[in-house]
């Protein structure tokens, strides 16, 4: 044993039996050695065995060990970049999905010429909108329009320019409407349809003129008719204590009320206010015309 191991059984004389690290002084390896002293006699057996190899099953295992947990740590870790791939494309696509709805949504309400609400997305607003003015015994009104002599205007200048006659008219319309509330459609052909919730005759005409004036005062071409411009004729209905199935009725009298300016000369808006449907109904006539 080395002069260190001599020195450190002399420390502990009274030991008969101990563990030791010592490094070797011939070939410096760093020995565990184990030593008993020899019962009556002055003589102490001693062996040691390096460290390295003491050691080398658990430097193996936990060389094992660590390799299992970085294969376990990578694949974690390229699990959770492939998943946070496939979470961020399925919210793109989630998103473009949405935008494709909403899209969809649009051009399924919307005209696709004068982009304006086509008649399905009217019919469906106009029958929330008079179950509300009925459950809440509220006044709403219809404005029902149509352009003078159309069939002329594109026999006359073609259907091209008959189609950007329809959307200078729309956009006419458009800017002649102020509140979120209110709507206006195309309804069919050259005729258009403008919802106004909570609104009385008087503020229907307001509006109802205020369109037929811009379009006249617009001046578009119209050599077939016989004003030599375009102009619009309207009908115009206020419904007050609006009845749960009476709005057909009420779109059908608009357009009663349209046959009446055409037939009235055109260039025209006629109005009408209705109280109730059935019993005791009070009728206002109003009449409007160009100057």
């Amino acid at each position: 044993m080395s002069p260190r191991a001599i020195s450190s059984l002399a420390i502990c004389p009274t030991a008969t039996a101990a563990p030791l690290l010592i490094n070797s002084v011939v070939d410096g390896v760093e020995r565990i050695y184990a030593y008993r002293r020899v019962s009556g006699l002055p003589i102490v057996a001693a062996a040691g065995v390096s460290c390295e190899y003491v050691f080398a099953p658990w430097w193996a295992y936990a060389y094992r060990s660590m390799a299992l947990v970085g294969m376990i740590s990578l694949t974690l870790v390229l699990l959770g970049i492939l998943l946070y791939r496939q979470i961020r494309h399925l919210i793109t696509a989630e998103n473009e999905l949405s935008v494709a709805r909403a899209d969809l949504e649009i051009i399924a309400r919307t005209d696709s010429l004068t982009h304006l609400a086509n008649r399905r997305c009217f019919d469906a607003t106009f029958q929330l909108e008079w179950e509300r003015a009925s459950r809440d015994n509220s006044s709403i009104a219809l404005i029902l329009l149509d352009i003078d002599w159309f069939k002329q205007y594109n026999d006359t200048y073609g259907h091209l320019q008959g189609d950007d006659c329809l959307k200078q008219v729309a956009g006419l319309i458009g800017n002649s409407l102020d509140r979120a509330g209110d709507i206006a459609a195309r309804y069919g052909g050259e005729e258009f349809v403008i919802l106004l919730p909570e609104t009385d005759l008087a503020g229907a005409l307001k509006i109802a003129e205020k369109i037929r004036s811009s379009v006249e005062t617009n001046r578009i071409e119209h050599s077939a008719s016989p004003l030599g411009k375009l102009t619009i004729s309207s009908g115009v209905v206020s419904i007050n204590a609006a009845e749960k199935d009476g709005h057909t009725a009420a779109l059908a009298e608009a357009d009663r009320l349209l046959y009446l300016a055409k037939t009235r000369g055109r260039n025209r808006v006629e109005g009408r206010l209705i109280h109730g449907w059935h019993g005791a109904s009070h009728f206002a006539w109003v009449s409007t015309a160009s100057s």
